[in-house]
């Protein structure tokens, strides 16, 4: 018995052929990770730059940060319109932010969808944390 081949959204596609799909007719939109990257803080809260590499992830797993103050994790610039999902289980909070800038805070143990803002240069909340 083959896969089940799910519905084909293709009336608007973003990035590439395995990018953000659109369907019209539903009014919503489908998210497919990227490239997913585990940011380990190394037993206390601290601060990680990413690389311009890992900047290019859609999604952040933040661990192992300790319980004393926030880890934060610094994104090198503004990437217009990127979606980042996190998932922080590290013990701390977690600041996500483009370095210079405020950012957004999730809190231990929660799950966050954000977005960079290309307004305000920086990363914003797109939905509750869960």
């Amino acid at each position: 018995m083959g896969g089940v081949t799910g519905p084909n959204y293709d009336n608007v596609r973003y990035s590439g052929p395995d990018g953000i799909r659109f369907p019209l007719e539903a009014q919503h939109a489908t998210f497919e990770v990227f490239k997913e990257i585990d940011i380990n803080f190394g037993g206390s809260a601290s601060t990680v730059a990413l690389t311009a590499d890992q900047a290019m992830a859609s999604y952040l797993r933040g661990t192992n940060a300790g319980t004393v103050g926030t880890a934060s994790v610094l994104f090198p610039c503004c990437q217009p319109g990127n979606s980042i999902f996190v998932h922080n289980s590290s013990g701390a909070a977690m600041a996500v932010l483009v370095t210079g800038q405020t950012g957004v805070v999730v809190a231990n143990n929660k799950r966050a969808a954000l977005m960079m803002d290309n307004i305000a240069g920086d990363i914003v909340r797109m939905a509750p944390d869960t």
